[in-house]
């Protein structure tokens, strides 16, 4: 080979290897990555000891105490906080009917204790027709008369706007005719 006009004569190229010269990067991209891992886990466990008191905006998970849903724009007239299953997302809606517990289950029927007491108008099995009064009671015709007795009390409905009742006895009585 001639460079420059001077003859060369080359018995062996010796290529230096890469990894001697660029081995270095390698081991230095093994330690950024071990390191962002580690820092994760720490960034991890300082928010997990954040006060809820102090979180002022972002999403606030579940486990925190939090609702892990943003309801800045959301609310209004009749609306709730419902969860639709456990560890699901809290939402914000109208609450149906459905999901009022009887005390057993989400049957709708609404289980009332400890003496309720109404300040206006009563309406059973359907929308009251209250003639004009104020503080009365309105009691839906019944769709089917009890067929049997009841245990330890009675029965008192509407049939055909006849105020009746039916003791435990089997005794039907008509209280008040329509």
């Amino acid at each position: 080979m001639s460079v420059s006009g001077v003859d060369l004569t080359v018995n062996k190229l010796t290529v230096p290897n890469v990894n001697d010269k660029f081995g270095f990067l390698s081991g230095a991209l093994d330690e950024i990555e071990s390191r962002i891992a580690d820092a994760e886990t720490r960034l991890a466990s300082i928010l997990a000891g954040i006060d809820a008191a102090l979180v002022v905006s972002g999403l606030l998970a579940l486990a925190r105490g939090g609702t892990h849903a943003d309801l800045s724009g959301t609310g209004g007239a009749g609306q709730v906080l419902k969860q639709l299953a456990a560890g699901a997302n809290i939402t914000v809606a109208v609450l149906a009917a459905s999901e009022l517990s009887n005390g057993v289950s989400g049957s709708g029927k609404v289980l009332l204790q400890n003496s309720p007491q109404t300040s206006g108008n009563t309406a059973l099995g359907a929308t009251g027709s209250f003639g004009g009064g104020s503080v009365v009671v309105f009691i839906a015709n019944t769709t089917a008369a009890p067929g049997s007795n009841p245990t330890g009390g009675g029965i008192l409905y509407a049939n055909g706007g006849a105020l009746t009742y039916r003791g435990s006895g089997g005794t039907v009585t008509v209280i008040a005719p329509a």
